[in-house]
């Protein structure tokens, strides 16, 4: 049931910080919701007359995913690229009962119920009709319905003048025997149903039927004995909701309670959580495991768990842009795919996706939660059961162990002179190092509390610098600095002592710049510095350096000299990221170089943090989001931004980590992104869009059109002028919906696929006569495109040319006929001469490109599977630059033998052009294909090919591919031709075959 004020599961997107930290920052939670997660959608900017429903008091959805939402002023019907609304039409029949919409009901796929104040409607979603149910025709006691519920065969009614129940195959008014055991003047406000029990709340009390015995219980408030435990606690029961062997009650007069449904006994809520929740609720919804959400007036949302009773507090907060935008919330409801919508008083769907929960965002503490000093994330560190943040307005200690978040700024700790914690080290005690911007080195005893400041103007072991950019402890506990302006320190932490190695680039072996971005401690404990005037390695053996710097015109050197972010990777080999040049990977035993730039998919040409998974995955944050390299590759598999569900799109500082159980930490400019990087691996295929519309000549047409979706057999048939025909589709998807995209073809015009940004519609234009199939298909911003469609088959007649100047050009074209004929009779002696030199090709007398295509059409037309191997000689141009054309007209016609008699007898050879040639293979799988390939790949490397006295060393290169369902030869032998690229670009004298439409094997 979605009673008046459904809160089937409250979009609670608000609070998730504090419940992120009290339940322990990286260990999942049920509704642990982060600040910044709520979506709201103002319903008037997707309407075409800009017109919102405001007070939404109930929230459901189609079959098709879509959203319906009820409110005080109409329906809306929400795709996420369109709303339509419904509304009275004072004297018309067919349009909705009210405008003030209590609940929603579907009965099937095409027929929603709609409960009003002035009456229940009954909608035909395919003609878009409304019937009208009301109290005049006889069908309900009192025009104001509240609740609906439907138990069989039978649409229970409830209005705040009785219960009605409806038989829903022949919509007539029945009276069950239950109705006789019922005040007929119960005043109904909700309505709940589980097992053999059917509650019914009221303003007046809690009423509970037996659908077996058809017995009514009647639970009332007794004013003189408030503390009954038989009777209601307050005197109304607003709204309900079972959940096991409990049913909640929410009241507008006295909070939140419970009944125990075996001993129906009512209990109260501990008095501290009734007086958090406050008196006026005015829903309450859950879900099947421990989940309660109760909508307050005026106080926001709350969370309660059904089994400890822990609370959690969801306001609207204004500081916060995510968060529910009204402290009134009214219906809630969790979608098919677990998300999770809120409808509040101000008329704005709150949405939550449920694809969030997979981290927690971490942001600034505001007036109405804690959080972290400041949203801009400097640095991160992790100690075993804290995780330290480093941000611009101080530093933040995260508990892993739950114990509270905890701030360090200038305002609370006298010893912090400056905000901006650059950079983290551990110490060897229980302590750690903070690199300040103009405060020097901060030293932090956890055990006593206290901080020691070291500066250049300290009168014992002054660094120096006060601006330190780098902390890193080595293997042999040294802790260097890396400073802004004055090289580095290296101090010994078990002894103190402090050496300074200052700039000195014209010095064998000097440190080569003053600013200092990154330090990296490799596997075999080498110390790596990044710096603006490139690289350097410090030699213990000599105590100086080694740089490494770019080489203009050496691709086998750095890219780039001003570098930010070191990755010692767990093959031995070192990443390097720049400010302006993308990565460069360093293997410090081969001396070589590879590097990853924009032409590799990397967002930005700035490399700010680089850190590798548990996967060997590499994740590069960039001013344009988050980069992953997968492992054993130099491309981008992927870019994560903020709407993927991390905290920001911008990562200006090295401020990324992986903590000890695989978590990776990814601070920006605007918080913090804690999660399992296999979470975020959440790549679905998109099902098919929805056709929600079909215009004619550019007049919408009703919606029972639609039924011809997906049906062949039995298309829309339209006459020759109505040649112009377009089509509305929708992605159920809200999940950043403007970042839906589609494609669409229609079939018997154009085949080819043309893909649709920032809009929802396709048309076509005087469309000649014909049968058509219109294919739509789309991606989500959370998905992958899939090879499903949505279809609609329709025909245009032909026009019924009898006109004067249609007989004239009939006898046209007749006379033109027997011309024709004439002709064509007068050469065809000759004609198969030229029939055959047009499919024959000259030089090696192979199939050429026409006769290969024809064969191909024939196949297809039979619908018979096939292969396709595209041939490519080796290093052919040299034959003609070295030998001459002479000699590469021979090699060809050799290999043409050659290929012919390794084929099998099935095969057909043919070629292509140059020295292409191409093999057909009918009814061949891709194994045998590939067997064939490497037969004809290993009789060509055997023959020994000869021009005069020389002898010319040949091989080929084969790219495969084998037919797939729907596939053209154009496409098929496309993929062949990649694979054959693939083979040359992989040492060449090989068979590549393509396994689908995107790999290569």
């Amino acid at each position: 049931m979605l009673s008046k004020l459904t809160v089937g599961f409250r979009l609670a997107l608000l609070y998730a910080l504090t419940l992120a930290l009290a339940c322990g920052i990286c260990a999942p939670a049920a509704w642990a919701i982060s600040p910044a997660e709520f979506v709201r959608f103002d319903i008037a900017d997707f309407s075409n007359d800009q017109s919102n429903i405001s007070g939404i008091q109930v929230i459901t959805e189609d079959s098709h995913g879509f959203i319906w939402a009820g409110g005080e002023n109409g329906l809306a019907h929400f795709t996420g690229q369109r709303a339509t609304i419904y509304r009275s039409a004072v004297g018309n029949s067919n349009s909705i009962a009210g405008n003030f919409v209590r609940d929603l009901l579907f009965e099937d796929d095409n027929i929603l119920w709609v409960a009003t104040a002035n009456g229940l409607s009954r909608f035909d979603i395919r003609s878009q009709q409304f019937s009208q149910f009301n109290k005049s025709n006889g069908f309900l006691p009192g025009n104001d319905v509240s609740s609906l519920e439907r138990l069989n065969n039978q649409l229970i009614i409830g209005t705040t003048s009785g219960v009605a129940v409806l038989n829903l195959a022949t919509l007539e008014r029945v009276t069950p025997p239950f109705l006789n055991n019922l005040d007929p003047n119960f005043h109904v406000e909700s309505m709940a149903q589980q097992g053999t029990n059917l509650w019914l709340g009221s303003t007046r009390g809690l009423a509970k039927i037996d659908l077996q015995s058809h017995q009514a219980t009647l639970y009332d408030h007794d004013t003189r004995d408030p503390n009954n435990p038989k009777k209601l606690p307050y005197m109304d029961a607003f709204s309900l909701f079972p959940q096991h062997g409990t049913l909640w009650v929410g009241s507008m007069e006295g909070g939140l309670y419970q009944q125990d449904i075996a001993t129906e006994t009512f209990i109260k809520l501990p008095e501290h959580i009734q007086k958090k929740i406050g008196l006026s609720v005015v829903s309450v919804s859950g879900n099947s495991t421990e989940d309660i959400w109760a909508a307050t007036d005026f106080n926001g949302l709350w969370h309660i768990n059904s089994r400890t009773l822990e609370t959690r507090h969801y306001p609207y907060d204004p500081s916060i842009e995510g968060s529910i935008h009204n402290n009134k919330p009214r219906a809630t409801y969790t979608d098919k795919k677990g998300n999770f919508w809120v409808g509040t008083f101000s008329g704005i769907l709150n949405f939550h996706y449920r694809g969030l929960e997979r981290g927690k965002r971490l942001f600034k503490e505001s007036t109405l939660q804690p959080g972290l000093a400041d949203n801009s994330i400097l640095s991160i560190l992790e100690r075993e059961n804290d995780i330290w943040v480093g941000t611009e307005g101080g530093l933040s200690r995260l508990s892993k162990a739950g114990e509270p978040l905890r701030n360090f700024t200038p305002e609370n700790t006298p010893q912090l002179t400056v905000t901006a914690a650059l950079s983290l080290a551990n110490g060897i005690g229980n302590d750690i190092w903070v690199g300040t911007w103009a405060g020097g080195l901060l030293h932090y005893n956890i055990d006593t509390d206290t901080w020691k400041t070291y500066n250049t103007h300290s009168a014992t072991n002054p660094i120096h610098s006060d601006h330190i950019w780098a902390l890193e402890r080595d293997k042999k506990d040294n802790l260097w600095l890396g400073t802004h302006n004055n090289g580095v320190n290296k101090i010994h932490l078990p002894t103190g002592k402090i050496n300074h190695y200052p700039p000195a680039p014209f010095r064998q072996g000097g440190f080569p710049w003053e600013m200092v971005r990154d330090i990296e401690t490799d596997a075999s404990g080498n110390v790596w510095f990044a710096t603006f005037k490139g690289l350097a390695r410090y030699r213990e053996n000599t105590d100086d350096f080694e740089v490494y710097s770019h080489d203009t015109g050496n691709d086998n050197s750095l890219k780039g000299e001003q570098f930010l972010a070191l990755l010692a990777h767990s093959n031995g080999e070192l990443w390097v990221g720049s400010r302006s040049n993308g990565i460069s990977i360093f293997n410090p035993i081969s001396q070589q170089y590879r590097h990853i730039g924009l032409a590799q998919g990397l967002p930005a040409i700035t490399a700010n943090a680089i850190i590798e998974d548990r996967d060997h995955n590499i994740w590069v944050a960039t001013p344009n989001g988050v980069a992953v390299i997968k492992a054993g590759t130099d491309k981008v598999d992927r870019v994560f931004k903020k709407y993927d569900g991390l905290a920001s799109n911008i990562y200006y500082r090295n401020s990324s980590t992986v903590l000890s159980d695989g978590t990776l930490a990814l601070g920006g400019k605007e918080g913090l992104a804690l999660f399992k990087p296999q979470l975020l691996k959440i790549f679905r295929i998109s099902p098919p869009p929805i056709i929600t519309g079909i215009s004619i000549n550019f007049t919408k047409s009703m919606p029972h059109l639609l039924t011809y979706q997906a049906n062949k057999d039995q298309p829309l048939i339209l006459n020759f002028d109505q040649n112009t025909i377009g089509f509305d589709f929708a992605l159920s998807n809200y999940y950043h919906p403007q970042l839906n995209q589609f494609s669409y073809r229609l079939v018997g015009f154009d085949d080819t696929w043309r893909s649709l940004e920032n809009t929802h519609q396709a048309y076509f234009t005087n469309l000649p006569d014909g049968h058509y199939i219109f294919e739509v298909r789309a991606k989500s911003a959370d998905s992958i495109w899939g090879q499903a469609s949505s279809q609609v088959f329709f025909s245009i007649r032909p026009p019924l040319m009898r006109s004067w100047w249609a007989y004239i050009i009939y006898v046209i074209v007749l006379y033109s006929i027997i011309i024709a004929v004439k002709k064509y009779l007068a050469i065809v002696a000759t004609s198969s001469v030229y029939q055959r030199l047009s499919i024959i090709d000259t030089l090696t007398e192979l199939p050429n490109r026409l006769a290969i295509n024809q064969t191909v059409e024939r196949w297809h037309s039979k619908h018979t599977p096939y292969s396709v191997l595209v041939i490519d000689l080796d290093f052919f141009k040299r034959v003609n630059d070295t030998y001459g054309h002479e000699a590469g007209d021979k090699l060809l016609k050799d290999f043409s033998e050659i290929a012919k008699n390794a084929l099998p007898d099935d095969g057909k050879l043919g070629r292509w052009g140059g020295e292409e040639f191409i093999v057909i293979l009918k009814e061949y799988n891709s194994r045998n294909t590939q067997a064939v390939g490497e037969t004809l790949c290993k009789s060509t490397e055997a023959t020994t090919f000869t021009f005069g006295d020389v002898v010319i060393p040949l091989t080929i290169s084969i790219g495969g591919a084998t037919l797939e369902p729907d596939e053209s030869f154009t496409k098929v032998f496309q993929r062949a031709d990649e694979a054959l690229y693939h083979a040359k670009h992989h040492g060449r004298n090989q068979v590549a075959m393509a396994t689908s439409t995107t790999h290569l094997s």
